[in-house]
């Protein structure tokens, strides 16, 4: 396919992600997904049905997570078309390819507008592991009760080429034991990282990177914005330096403008959950995630 064709596949999959979303997703980060993670990679899933598409998806064969997930991510989905064989075939498609990554089992995330793919998976022996939450904030000015006075050695900035790599280690390291992540490696995360419309912030302890906060905005003309990430380097625990993420988060969505804030959470990261619910996050959706060893 010449890169014009390509081009114009990539932005009619990400219409089709537009009209028909299993979840929210701003189209940045879709236009990712489909190009660096489903086309490059071969790990793309267009499923149509005479002629109609009904399915976008990619495969994420790498997971750094302890259970050593593979993650068929739907990104799109028309529930009016397709049949539970095709469904099947394509989740089936999925697990052949993860099998020949250094993956253990498949996981796949099953929003409401998903739920006819819930029977094929059962049938094929997959098994509810946990859910993975869309909490939503009605604010983003942060509590003054809840501000975090940081020792004087550690400081915010924005992420650069001097310090993506330690940035990138401080994810993995943060992310490694978390339900419901993918941690790309230090180039694919480069790559996007640096590239990001809003550009993420790391604190720093020297030159190294001690906690991160990337945002987004989900819906600019609602005014809602979105906490992408937080995380701070587990070998780094003090100051609370999760809260104080959060809390830079909010405030870079403040500045930006925007009234109120989501983001996702597996339920089983309890602490995570507990933080978010400390700041009055609260839950508006739930997404059953399902496993299979492969």
């Amino acid at each position: 396919m010449t890169s014009t064709g390509q081009d114009q596949r990539i932005v009619a999959l990400l219409d089709f992600i537009d009209q028909h979303p299993t979840r929210p997703i701003d189209r940045q980060s879709a236009s990712w997904v489909v190009d660096q993670i489903g086309l490059s990679q071969g790990n793309l899933v267009d499923l149509t049905d005479c002629g109609q598409r009904f399915m976008v998806a990619v495969l994420f064969e790498s997971m750094d997570n302890p259970a050593g997930a593979a993650e068929l991510f739907v990104l799109g989905y028309r529930p009016s078309l397709g049949t539970p064989e095709q469904l099947a075939e394509a989740v089936a498609w999925a697990e052949t390819k993860a099998t020949r990554s250094s993956a253990r089992c498949l996981e796949v995330s099953i929003p409401p507008v998903l739920m006819p793919l819930e029977p094929v998976l059962r049938t094929q022996g997959y098994q509810l592991m946990y859910r993975l939450l869309t909490m939503h904030l009605g604010h983003v000015a942060p509590p003054n009760d809840l501000a975090v006075e940081l020792p004087s050695d550690l400081g915010w900035a924005n992420l650069s080429e001097d310090n993506v790599r330690s940035a990138h280690d401080c994810y993995r390291r943060a992310f490694a034991g978390t339900s419901g992540t993918q941690v790309p490696d230090l180039e694919l995360f480069r790559s996007t990282i640096l590239k990001a419309e809003q550009t993420p912030r790391v604190l720093l302890s020297g030159d190294r990177v001690v906690a991160f906060s990337r945002v987004a905005w989900h819906d600019e003309q609602a005014g809602r914005g979105e906490i992408r990430a937080v995380a701070r380097d587990p070998d780094f625990d003090r100051a609370r330096l999760g809260q104080a993420a959060l809390l830079e988060g909010l405030r870079t969505l403040e500045q930006l403008g925007a009234t109120s804030a989501c983001l996702e959470v597996a339920s089983d990261n309890e602490p995570a959950v507990g933080l978010y619910e400390k700041f009055g996050f609260q839950t508006q959706e739930v997404a059953e995630v399902f496993r299979r060893t492969l």
